[in-house]
């Protein structure tokens, strides 16, 4: 909460809603976890059985930045040399090329290649995030839901674009591989280049996404948007003599005495001593913490 700069405040009745707006940067230590657990589950929703890395040869390219946009291109072009090979027949499908000059399919390559229709593939869904080694150098993980793709083919690919023949093509089970696909490359935070993204996805990757059928309580329509550090706000919160109920991480309930005593001393409708010693609690705590 410490990080939030901005929240929605609400006018209540006896009180207002406040809902405090993270900064949700990477190397902040109260949003990390949080982003940690979105990055996991659109991995996870995704349900990918592929996990591709590809790599960037240190001879090409001039800074490491340099090389990872160089690494991210080739990687649209593979896209959609990949479709292209789906909507080819299974005979003509991941042709390879001897060192003379002539074309030749893997022996290896032939039952899987035949399991797959021609143009049963339209569309590859996948997730991609950049890795940072320990030279600092780009490496690109993406997972992939899709058929089979064969190794040789596209490690003749990434030589002919960016000279990086060197790709590592695994499978994964379910959701729960690409979690701890996802947790074993990122620790604190998924790589950034300069100011590239550190994690995307296609359009239709998620399979499983959380429905919104309700109005949201706090939206820009209902809500007042005021700049505001948190430090601040628990300031004006003690000055005030404000009660603060907590009901999530970033949602708060701020309430005058006449709100939470009736005009019998009794604790009006909805108001709970757990709630009270909650405030307390909350208040003591984020005191402390802001030097109050």
């Amino acid at each position: 909460m410490l990080c939030s700069q901005f929240q929605l405040r609400r006018q209540e009745l006896y009180g207002m809603s406040v809902k405090l707006l993270p900064c949700r940067n990477w190397h902040c230590e109260q949003c990390q976890p949080s982003r940690l657990r979105q990055l996991r589950a659109i991995a996870a929703s995704g349900e990918p059985n592929i996990c591709l890395t590809l790599t960037m040869n240190t001879a090409t390219g001039e800074t490491p930045t340099h090389r990872y946009k160089l690494l991210h291109n080739a990687w649209k072009i593979l896209v959609k040399r990949i479709l292209r090979e789906f909507a080819k027949k299974p005979n003509d499908r991941w042709i390879l090329w001897t060192d003379e000059g002539y074309p030749y399919q893997q022996i290896t390559d032939q039952y899987y290649t035949k399991q797959v229709k021609q143009k049963a593939v339209k569309r590859l869904h996948y997730m991609a995030f950049p890795e940072e080694t320990e030279n600092h150098e780009p490496h690109l993980h993406i997972m992939l839901r899709t058929k089979y793709i064969p190794q040789r083919w596209i490690s003749d690919q990434m030589k002919e674009l960016v000279n990086s023949p060197i790709v590592w093509i695994e499978k994964i089970k379910g959701p729960a591989g690409a979690i701890a696909y996802v947790t074993k490359y990122v620790t604190t935070a998924p790589a950034q280049f300069g100011k590239s993204r550190r994690y995307w996805y296609s359009k239709f990757y998620q399979l499983i996404k959380k429905a919104f059928t309700e109005k949201p309580k706090f939206s820009r329509e209902n809500s007042q948007l005021l700049r505001q550090p948190f430090q601040e706000l628990v300031l004006e919160i003690a000055t005030r003599g404000w009660l603060a109920f907590p009901r999530s991480r970033t949602e708060l309930e701020l309430r005058r005495l006449r709100g939470v005593y009736d005009s019998h001393g009794n604790l009006a409708e909805g108001v709970a001593e757990a709630d009270l010693l909650r405030s307390y609690l909350w208040t003591a705590r984020w005191r402390r913490e802001c030097g109050i």
